[in-house]
């Protein structure tokens, strides 16, 4: 039985390949090109500044977002169980995990199937 390939393994293999210099370059070039484009968009600061804003205010009004969202899925069949305080589970089509916490919401997991598909993300 062989072993499963694991990320640090394939890194490994590919640092003699020239791969690495590859991603580098593209990297590099992704930055030059970005920050072209931020330096070409004048209102940048009030476009971060209404961005921050708009976090602001969701993280502020999460409570009511979340159940919008939570309404949404069992409109649509779906079901929402609570998992404590900052935990729920998704359970419908689409099967997902999310975590709440001062960044927001996140999705630890989705799946297809049964809510034992995400089981391992709680």
């Amino acid at each position: 039985m062989s072993q499963p390939v694991t990320f640090r393994r394939r890194a490994v293999s590919e640092m003699g390949t020239p791969k690495p210099a590859a991603v580098g370059r593209a990297a590099r070039r992704f930055m030059g090109k970005r920050q072209w484009a931020v330096d070409d968009f004048t209102p940048m600061e009030e476009t971060r500044d209404r961005a921050r804003m708009i976090r602001l205010h969701t993280l502020a009004n999460l409570h009511r977002y979340l159940d919008q969202f939570a309404d949404s899925v069992e409109r649509n069949g779906g079901q929402v169980l609570s998992l404590g305080r900052h935990r729920f589970r998704v359970v419908g089509p689409s099967v997902g995990v999310g975590v709440i916490d001062g960044q927001g919401l996140r999705c630890l997991g989705v799946g297809t199937g049964s809510a034992d598909d995400v089981d391992q993300a709680i």
